[in-house]
């Protein structure tokens, strides 16, 4: 077996004997390791500059009027991808969520627990094309009544 300290290139196969083989490259002296494989159908070779996105929120809900409380602009050459959405409410009544991509609503989350309904709600999916360089995705709530608390986390990656 190879010693990843090697300054030689050097060749990983998998065990499947199917003769796949990983690649190790040597990037300003930092071996890296270089996978051809399909994650939810986008090649983890094309995650080397990704960066994480996790936009939580915690507020009082303090009026009934649609309220926007966060905003997130997609950089320059990077393309967002939304993998989760989850809120959960301590509400006395219904409370909508809106997610909306340059004014367009694209998700949108009821809840009653007033009605017997969930106190939370939770959306999950492979990475999900969302927004694209420069536009705004825009998170409000709107309640039927000026109290209680809700959190939201929003996740998703930038490429």
């Amino acid at each position: 077996m190879a010693d990843l300290d090697t300054r030689q290139d050097i060749a990983i196969y998998d065990d499947s004997g199917n003769g796949y083989a990983a690649q190790v490259v040597d990037d300003a002296g930092t071996k890296r390791l270089c996978v051809d494989a399909k994650l939810s159908g986008i090649a983890i070779s094309s995650l080397m500059n990704v960066s994480n996105i996790i936009l939580s929120d915690v507020l009082d809900i303090s009026s009934k009027a649609l309220t926007v409380y966060r905003t997130y602009t997609v950089p320059a050459g990077k393309t967002f991808y939304l993998t989760n959405f989850h809120i959960s409410a301590d509400h006395p009544a219904a409370i909508d969520f809106r997610i909306l991509v340059n004014g367009v609503v694209k998700l949108a989350s009821y809840l009653d627990p007033s009605a017997g309904g969930e106190e939370d709600s939770f959306m999950s999916a492979s990475p999900v094309l969302f927004a694209t360089a420069g536009q705004v995705v825009t998170i409000s709530h709107e309640a039927t009544m000026p109290r209680g608390r809700f959190a939201s986390i929003l996740t998703g990656i930038e490429i």
